[in-house]
């Protein structure tokens, strides 16, 4: 209690001494907020992207499969390790130990083109062809209506499609009696069975799929069989059955895939071929490689942005110890120790520091939204809401940011003692000259290598916008036609 009582009395007196100094203070916040403020906004993507499950039941037990080895399959486009026939996700989805739900998907985006007409509305869209227990794996409940079943991948299947909950407002208006409606998908009629909560946008963070269509109809949207081995289309993912040992897992699921690839040709012999489990809980990153790389750049660069800002704190506040040393000699001379003057002088940094975090979330909230939209393509969707993660994150950042710009300063003007700069108060000037000296210089260091780098960056800009292409580009007009899935002949 005694204790408490006299880390208040610290925090009142801290901030009675900072009151006495708008000007510092003003600076010092600023200052430390730019940088703090800079480092939480790159932070909330990466937190957005990387680290936020997805609103399933039980994330933390997803797992997608994918493969390291020498297969080549006779395929003609370049081999992904990241998918598998069906066949073999057949094997696995039937005799994977371990795995209480093994469920499969593939982008209908990225292998078709899909074309929608919704309610009189003609459109481009994102789609998914999934497996019938896609949605039991993931353990996600509808919003509205009923999800895929079994019986959907049996080939002759009734066209049905569960549409995302932006695809209901978009095309629908948020019409309660949307299930029921038909839409027509790369001119075949689907029947809306089901309406995905509005939380759930897919599989891959940053991005939408709208309309999820069962296995049933790959003839619809390609011809030929899907069942193909040399045809390798799908991506797996698996939910761990309790008390599940992964090593287990994997060695079950290395054993299906060398039997069920034991015809593709292979390089070297299938010593090499071996099953990986990533950690699934926030969907597919393998997609969002670059945009992380991207990020964690990004938070290179701030960090630095918030080490000159560190430093100018450390400046100010040796510059503020200095022209107090007379106060702070005159209380160590009353039986104040150092420990209580450094813990006192540490106080102010905290309240410093605690100021320009607040003000950080607030240039936060406003700078990841115009990052959000200058990394991600037009369409993109994240939740950048800010979570316990980020609030941890500022203060983490905001507590090793008063230490760093404090301690220095701190046992720097409590090392001498209180009868010899009551005597001589000139005595230390030299000591505390030198070091702001070096703090200065530290400073410009950091800033020139930073402005180097956006220097470099710029003039990459400004030589590929200079690049000549050959032609006049003014004027001129992109797009594309695609007559199959227009239904033109």
């Amino acid at each position: 209690m005694n204790n408490m009582s006299t880390l208040i009395n610290d925090i009142k007196y801290a901030f009675r001494q900072l009151r006495k100094s708008p000007g510092f203070t003003t600076i010092a916040v600023l200052s430390l907020s730019l940088g703090i403020g800079a480092n939480t906004a790159i932070f909330s993507l990466l937190n957005a992207v990387m680290l936020r499950s997805l609103p399933v039941r039980n994330p933390h037990q997803l797992r997608v499969i994918t493969w390291q080895g020498n297969i080549n399959p006779p395929i003609n486009w370049t081999m992904l390790r990241t998918v598998f026939s069906y066949q073999t996700y057949q094997e696995f989805r039937d005799h994977g130990v371990g795995l209480s739900e093994v469920f499969a998907f593939s982008d209908i985006s990225g292998m078709w083109n899909l074309t929608v007409f919704a309610n009189g509305r003609a459109d481009a869209a994102n789609g998914m062809m999934v497996s019938g227990n896609f949605f039991r794996g993931l353990e996600l409940d509808p919003l509205m209506g009923r999800m895929f079943t079994s019986d959907h991948d049996k080939p002759g299947a009734e066209p049905v499609t569960v549409i995302s909950y932006a695809a209901w407002q978009r095309y629908f208006a948020g019409e309660p009696k949307v299930v029921g409606e038909t839409v027509m998908l790369n001119r075949h009629s689907f029947t809306i069975i089901g309406v995905l909560p509005k939380g759930f946008h897919g599989l891959v963070p940053g991005e939408r799929r709208d309309f999820y269509i069962p296995m049933s109809a790959h003839p619809l949207m390609r011809n030929g069989s899907a069942e193909e081995t040399t045809y390798w289309w799908l991506q797996v993912m698996a939910r761990l059955a309790p008390d599940a040992e992964e090593s287990q897992v994997r060695t079950s699921l290395e054993t299906l895939f060398a039997q069920t690839t034991r015809d593709v040709p292979s390089r070297e012999p299938r010593k090499y071929l071996r099953i990986v489990l990533k950690d699934g809980h926030s969907g597919l990153l393998a997609s969002q490689r670059d945009l992380i790389k991207s990020l964690y750049m990004l938070l290179g660069l701030v960090g630095i942005v918030l080490l000159i800002a560190c430093v100018n704190l450390a400046g100010l506040m040796l510059a503020r110890c200095t022209k107090r040393q007379h106060e702070l000699s005159v209380r160590a001379a009353l039986g104040a120790g150092r420990l209580l003057l450094i813990r006192q002088l540490l106080v102010e940094s905290f309240l410093i520091a605690l100021a320009g975090a607040g003000l950080g979330l607030v240039l936060a909230y406003l700078g990841k939204t115009v990052l959000f939209h200058l990394l991600l393509p037009s369409g993109a969707v994240l939740d950048l809401r800010s979570d316990s993660r980020v609030l941890v994150f500022t203060l983490v950042v905001s507590l090793v940011t008063a230490l760093s710009a404090g301690l220095l300063p701190a046992f720097r003007s409590t090392s001498a003692g209180s009868v010899a700069v009551l005597k001589d108060r000139s005595s230390l000037v030299s000591p505390r000259l030198r070091l702001g000296r070096t703090l200065v210089s530290l400073q410009i260091g950091l800033s020139l290598l930073l402005l180097m780098g956006a220097g470099l960056f710029a003039r990459t800009l400004v030589n590929l916008y200079r690049v000549d292409t050959g032609f006049n580009p003014e004027n001129l007009l992109v797009f594309q036609v695609k007559t199959l899935q227009a239904g033109l002949r």
